[in-house]
């Protein structure tokens, strides 16, 4: 090998452990836990605490939650979280490429050692959805029952809970922003593992109540158990709350770079 074939095989190493198993956020730090469930009554059918022993939960003044997304927001470090904002963005079937944001009101501060219940539909705040990107008929990302809201669309999975909501209404993602005394934190994340910031469960999480393909009366995913598998999403401090490290561009033309050179020289060799 030439010396530019060694420094170039070299350099895919480096790029080859820079892909290596990471922590996510290297420089962050988690100040708390995002649990997902479908259909779940805090003290009713699910215990909103998590485990947590001694965490109080905010049930948005006991607003219903029969057959629709909640998300609890569990604060474990030492300062409120306030200033959350979500922002949801579909990805799949008559929803694909809608966005959805909901900044909830400035009185809402989530303290430490609590829980926040949000509620689809149940929410008070400033709402806004755009459905320009590419979507101009995609409904509510934010709506109460958002699982049946497309009713009969589509064709019903085998043995559909009910035939006449089935509908490819679509999974999406969600990205939380908010503030930590003064600093930013996030959490980017999604039922399923493989699409945008994953999730800390590393497989697919029907918290919306659909299946992995977007359709809803799935016996997998709309069955009303409240079941949820554990910790979702982690809340980061920064700007970028990732559940899965992704590689940076720079080091994935590395990587292509060195093992090119290590494939040239190979064949040189065969050929010698």
């Amino acid at each position: 090998m030439s010396q530019k074939q060694h420094l170039l095989a070299a350099t895919s190493i480096a790029a080859l452990l820079a892909l290596a198993p990471a922590q996510p956020m290297q420089a962050a730090t988690i100040v708390g836990e995002i649990f997902g469930a479908y259909d779940a009554q805090c003290g009713s059918n699910i215990d909103c605490t998590f485990g947590h022993a001694g965490y109080t939960v905010n049930t948005n003044g006991g607003v219903t939650q029969y057959d629709t997304p909640s998300l609890f927001i569990v604060n474990t470090g030492t300062h409120s979280f306030d200033n959350l904002t979500f922002t949801l963005t579909g990805y799949q079937d008559r929803n694909n490429g809608a966005v959805a944001t909901l900044t909830l009101p400035g009185n809402v501060s989530v303290a430490p050692g609590t829980v926040y219940d949000l509620t689809w539909g149940g929410n008070t705040g400033s709402l806004s959805q755009t459905n320009s990107a590419g979507n101009p008929n995609a409904r509510a990302l934010f709506a109460y029952d958002y699982d049946d809201e497309w009713g009969g669309a589509d064709t019903c999975p085998a043995n559909p809970i009910n035939g006449g909501l089935c509908a490819l209404v679509g999974n999406f993602d969600v990205h939380l922003t908010g503030q930590l005394n003064g600093n930013p934190i996030a959490s980017d994340f999604s039922p399923d593992n493989t699409q945008d910031g994953g999730n800390q469960q590393g497989a697919f999480v029907p918290w919306i109540g659909l299946d992995q393909a977007g359709l809803s009366e799935d016996q997998c995913c709309d069955t009303h158990s409240t079941s949820q598998p554990g910790v979702l999403a982690y809340i980061f401090t920064g700007t970028i709350g990732r559940q899965t490290p992704v590689p940076e561009p720079g080091t994935l033309a590395l990587l292509g770079a060195g093992l090119g050179a290590l494939g040239i020289a190979r064949r040189r060799r065969k050929t010698a």
